[in-house]
């Protein structure tokens, strides 16, 4: 069968998404001693893709989340003591520097971040994070979302290619393009692919045709087959979403 514009995606992806939510990826913050070679203190998270990490000499460890926060634990014993909402996902490491004897914090958010922010289905522009002690200027907000292009009228296939889609793109394009295909940064949200887009998908993702541009050949990881099954769960998910 091929869905017109109608097609239920409740009945669509149901199934799938009960899949998926049984393999949902857990992460964890994880201090190790090296001199005892054992664990010293971990801090669970519900969701994978968490940022990287920065210490301090003043006792302080520093992680950006899939949550979008940026949290301060005491590196001693893991116990967090500061988050602030950072409205997308802070995914590189923090760095920390001086000037005039102040210390200062700095992140890089959004933008070419990588992982899955819980929640959220706006993407973000990336922007440059820069605290210090008493620091007063308020984070203003990020811009809104642009709407999602209108999905082309007929998508084609099936439900069970869209599932197998589900399932590719999940195990190969979600690091990058986001969980659910919502991208949280400033990689491209593929529910709001151009019609050349579309029609170069398998190109794209086999070919390497845009390479240059960032997005690597996959003809190892994907098959033809798996390639035309993502492009199909793609336009489901623009479908599904459009005017949400």
């Amino acid at each position: 069968m091929s869905w017109g514009t109608n097609a239920p995606p409740s009945e669509r992806n149901a199934a799938v998404r009960a899949e998926a939510a049984r393999k949902k990826v857990y992460g964890y913050l994880l201090a190790w001693d090296p001199v005892r070679q054992k664990e010293a203190w971990r801090v669970s998270y519900d969701n994978g893709g968490n940022g990287g990490t920065l210490t301090t000499a003043g006792n302080l460890v520093i992680e950006g989340t899939s949550a979008m926060t940026l949290d301060i634990y005491r590196a001693s014993d893991g116990h967090k003591l500061w988050e602030m909402p950072a409205q997308t996902v802070p995914m590189a490491g923090a760095i920390s520097y001086t000037v005039d004897a102040e210390q200062y914090i700095a992140i890089s958010a959004g933008g070419a971040s990588f992982g899955f922010a819980r929640g959220s289905a706006h993407r973000a522009a990336g922007r440059i994070l820069a605290l210090k002690l008493d620091g007063k200027v308020q984070l203003p907000p990020i811009a809104a979302t642009p709407d999602i292009p209108p999905p082309p009228f007929l998508i084609g296939g099936t439900e069970a290619q869209v599932k197998l889609g589900m399932a590719a793109y999940h195990r190969v394009c979600a690091q990058c393009h986001g969980r659910d295909a919502i991208s949280t940064n400033a990689i491209p949200d593929l529910r709001h692919m151009s019609a050349e887009t579309r029609a170069e998908f398998k190109e794209i993702v086999l070919q390497g045709k845009r390479l240059q541009k960032g997005m690597a050949n996959f003809s190892d990881l994907v098959t033809p087959e798996e390639a035309d099954d993502i492009r199909l769960y793609l336009l489901a998910r623009a479908r599904e979403d459009y005017n949400k």
